[in-house]
């Protein structure tokens, strides 16, 4: 009895290093556009007040920086860590991010659309935790987007009608 108490023991010490080892080399899933320094919230916030209780300017934009500001001041209580606002070619959003898993980290990436909507949201279409394939993953994308949802209004109501995303900013009309 004791013995088979051991071998269980062993085993799963033996599973959880070896999983442990895996996220360790496992390669970071690529980003649209590269990192950028994070931005004032203060003059983000400055910037889409400004924009939302005046008539004119009919638009505002905001670039990665601004974003990423926001983003870190709004969604403190994550699980995540690191937060960078990409905003890509295609017109979708990208959030990278590291999720701590125990002694390592390993590093994700959500890709969305932004929602012409106010409060401003974004809808998560996926996310690539690693180099991991989907199928590991896919159970935890609903968890996380569950997260991502609650988190992405960032609190930024005004009178938005049409949202345009390019490489690098998003601008943002009435």
């Amino acid at each position: 009895m004791v013995g088979k108490v051991i071998a269980l023991v062993l085993g799963i010490v033996i599973v959880g290093v070896v999983v442990v080892a895996f996220l360790a080399v496992v390669p970071s899933p690529a980003t649209c556009t590269p990192d950028v320094a994070v931005g004032s919230v203060a003059d983000a916030r400055a910037k889409w007040d400004a924009w939302a209780t005046k008539s004119p300017p009919a638009s505002v934009t905001f670039t990665e920086a601004d974003a990423t500001a926001v983003l870190r001041d709004q969604a403190k209580d994550l699980a995540i860590e690191d937060p960078v606002v990409h905003f890509c070619s295609d017109g979708t959003v990208q959030l990278s991010f590291t999720y701590p898993a125990g002694p390592v980290s390993v590093k994700g990436v959500a890709t969305g659309t932004v929602e012409a909507s106010s409060p401003l949201s974004v809808t998560v279409g996926s996310i690539a935790i690693g180099g991991l394939p989907s199928a590991v993953t896919d159970p935890v994308v609903g968890a996380v987007k569950d997260v991502a949802s609650q988190a992405s209004s960032l609190g930024l109501v005004g009178p938005v009608n049409a949202v345009q995303v390019t490489a690098g900013q998003a601008t943002i009309s009435q």
